[in-house]
């Protein structure tokens, strides 16, 4: 069953994000879109947190280096179809591999190991800072997307307090796993240097 997991979950996922993006695509009423659609898309973001965190860095990467190099700008102004499908297939490649990845990994250090073990103290150093980041990044992103809403209202947002409230215990779980990583990591390479 263990070894079934890294092809179930990420299929599970790509699934649900392609569906949610069909469902507004197809959804014209302004009260599905509103009160269906938004929290569903809310609740796989902060499932898939982390990849959020990587695609807005490429995203805004991306828009920087636009500005300064004329030839990017001229890809910009291919045909929407090409463009669409480029994205389509990062986003599907990205929460699939993003998934396969989490699944191999909780096995992997289920057994003690891990993927993201480096020979390089820098490196293993750099691997924890980048964990603590995430975490508190999660943390800041639990109010800024999640508990805001209720100090402004939920009508604008469209979302209702259980979807906030889901939303709000995924990003914290995710909060508490690069923190927990973080620690744990951290640990390792205090006893690797000593050693």
């Amino acid at each position: 069953m263990h070894k079934h997991l890294k092809i179930v979950v990420p299929v599970a996922q790509v699934s649900a994000v392609v569906c949610m993006l069909g469902w507004e695509k197809m959804a014209h009423a302004e009260r599905t879109l509103s009160f269906y659609v938004l929290p569903a898309r809310h609740l796989l973001f902060s499932l898939n947190f982390p990849l959020v965190i990587i695609w807005s860095i490429i995203t805004n990467c991306l828009i920087w280096v636009g500005g300064f190099l004329p030839s990017l700008r001229q890809l910009g102004r291919a045909p929407g179809t090409v463009w669409m499908a480029v994205t389509a297939f990062a986003l599907v490649s990205s929460i699939a591999l993003f998934w396969y990845f989490v699944v191999a990994e909780i096995q992997m250090r289920s057994r003690g190991k891990s993927f993201m073990n480096f020979s390089s103290g820098i490196l293993q150093f750099i691997k924890v800072a980048i964990f603590v980041f995430c975490g508190i990044a999660a943390l800041f992103y639990v109010y800024t997307e999640t508990l805001r809403p209720f100090h402004h209202g939920l009508a604008r947002y469209g979302l209702w307090p259980v979807e906030i409230a889901l939303s709000a215990l995924l990003l914290a779980g995710w909060a508490a796993v690069f923190i927990g990583l973080s620690i744990v990591d951290s640990r390792k390479l205090t006893l690797n240097r000593k050693t």
